[in-house]
């Protein structure tokens, strides 16, 4: 038996289809060989995997999920304690793990103690893989081959083609996709202040939800001055929340760029409602590495204090289903409508609706 027929024989057995979110639908990735299922890990954790330990789910119900590669017992154990906290509640499924690193012995023992746990949990592993840069093994068979080019090619095509974007190097590369030059944005800050002064928070909030819809139908970037506005606007938790419930699953990959732009051109001082709007739009769409790194973009000191983003952070952490924003768009949208405040300001709403647990997402735990 060949390579290629052994690799065809195990994924057939296994029956391994990911699914994976793009926007509001399910993109179903049908692989034929353990080379292209690894070749599409890139593609959900949206950037390059290195010295990792990747679950990939089959089917729907269990989210992504990728952690840095233990070296020893003590964080071996903390490895499965932290992704049980997402798999743990789950009860059923079945996933794939693959280990990237330099020698198929640093991945298999975290495996086989990661299986354990799962399979006490009611999730059962399909096949556990070592990912190394030029060749794959099935550490349960020893069967292995080459990575080759083919197989990348052909699930850039696909994934591609079922719109996701091709991954960055690293997620260090994603994180520098949310830093930019506040500076344009921030000299036109005090001018904002003092027009502020002299409108109502009903007419600011009314510019801000239109030039955003604006942007959902054309497009165009905000300038300077209307950057400016509109982060001084969305200090109101109100203006905030309006602009939150217009995220969905199908709409994320419209908005996403809105809130993305504003965030990289943001002062640190207003960046919170922007990253956090930018992270929801990320995490609807499947993206859990864009999501960190937008909430990654809040200062340390405001994290705690900005409970919405602490809400997408633990839906992150915890696997939840994007859909399950759903329920907390529909608690938002019956909130009654408030003022909006000035650059700085907090409105008198300060906590928004919590999300119930719901099943979990194809979203990756950090």
């Amino acid at each position: 038996m060949s390579t290629r027929q052994r690799g065809d024989a195990f994924l057939s057995a296994a029956g391994v289809c990911p699914l994976i979110w793009t926007g509001g639908d399910v993109m179903e990735l049908r692989v034929n060989t353990p080379d292209e299922l690894i070749a599409a890990v890139p593609h959900l954790m949206g950037f390059r995997v290195e010295t990792s330990m990747v679950v990939v789910p089959v089917g729907e119900g269990l989210p992504f999920a990728r952690v840095d590669l233990p070296v020893n017992a003590a964080e071996r154990t903390e490895m499965v304690d932290s992704l049980m906290s997402a798999y743990g509640r789950a009860g059923r499924g079945e996933v794939m793990l693959i280990g990237f690193a330099d020698d198929p012995s640093k991945v298999d023992p975290a495996s086989r103690q990661l299986r354990e746990s799962l399979a006490e949990a009611g999730v059962q592993v399909r096949g556990r893989l070592w990912a190394g840069e030029q060749r794959w093994t099935d550490l349960d068979t020893g069967h292995g081959g080459p990575r080759t080019a083919e197989a990348a090619s052909r699930v850039d095509t696909e994934m591609v083609l079922g719109g996701r974007r091709m991954p960055a190097f690293s997620r260090e590369a994603v994180a520098r996709s949310f830093t930019g030059d506040p500076e344009p944005v921030t000299r036109y800050l005090p001018g904002v202040a003092g027009d502020m002064e002299n409108s109502t928070p009903a007419r600011e909030r009314q510019w801000a939800i239109g030039r955003a819809e604006a942007f959902f139908e054309d497009g165009r970037a905000l300038t300077d001055p209307q950057a400016a506005r509109m982060l001084a606007c969305l200090q109101s938790v109100t203006v905030r929340d309006q602009m939150a419930v217009r995220i969905r699953c199908e709409s994320a990959p419209t908005w996403g760029p809105l809130w993305d732009d504003l965030t990289r051109r943001s002062p640190d001082e207003l960046v919170a409602p922007a990253a956090t709007l930018s992270a929801l739009a990320s995490w609807c769409q499947g993206d859990g590495a864009r999501a960190w790194s937008a909430l990654d973009r809040i200062p340390a000191d405001q994290r705690q204090s900005y409970p919405l983003a602490t809400i997408v952070a633990a839906a992150l952490q915890g696997g939840v289903h994007p859909r399950e924003w759903d329920r907390a768009r529909s608690a938002l949208d019956a909130l009654p409508v408030e003022g909006v405040e000035g650059p700085g300001a907090r409105g008198s709403r300060t906590e928004p609706p919590t999300m119930g647990e719901g099943r979990p997402s194809a979203g990756p735990v950090r």
